[in-house]
């Protein structure tokens, strides 16, 4: 539980190519995605940016679930924070994969593109595409 009375939840990774240089002047998104056929949960089949909010539909707004990144030098930390009185995602509701891209600021500049519109405006498909990687 945080400060404001939040549970929090979270994985931690060893990540070496996120520098402080990367931090400062490139780019880190994450995007999550949930494999699901349950219709209450079908938007998120299709990898989503993080920071966002989910609200599953057995919850009030009080107890949404704010997913999130945070980057530290050599570390990415997946996580979100729900109210104190709401179950962990458990079962098929949990099975979310991420997958996170990082991207320094030599390449951004080699492509003509800075950090806030890549974070901001670019899809997962359209990353894969600029980075030349496969899904």
């Amino acid at each position: 539980m945080d400060a404001a009375g939040y549970r929090l939840f979270y994985n931690e990774q060893t990540v070496p190519s996120i520098t402080t240089d990367v931090i400062n002047n490139g780019v880190v998104i994450t995007y999550a995605k949930l494999n699901t056929t349950n219709p209450n949960y079908l938007m998120f089949n299709k990898p989503v940016s993080l920071p966002f909010y989910f609200l599953p539909p057995w919850e009030r707004v009080a107890n949404t679930f704010y997913w999130y990144d945070s980057n530290t030098p050599g570390s990415l930390k997946i996580a979100y924070r729900t109210g104190s009185k709401a179950e962990k995602l458990t079962g098929e509701e949990a099975n979310l994969q991420f997958r996170y891209f990082v991207i320094t600021k030599e390449f951004l500049t080699a492509h003509d593109l800075d950090a806030a519109t890549v974070k901001q405006n670019y899809t997962y498909q359209q990353i894969i595409n600029l980075i030349g990687t496969k899904e």
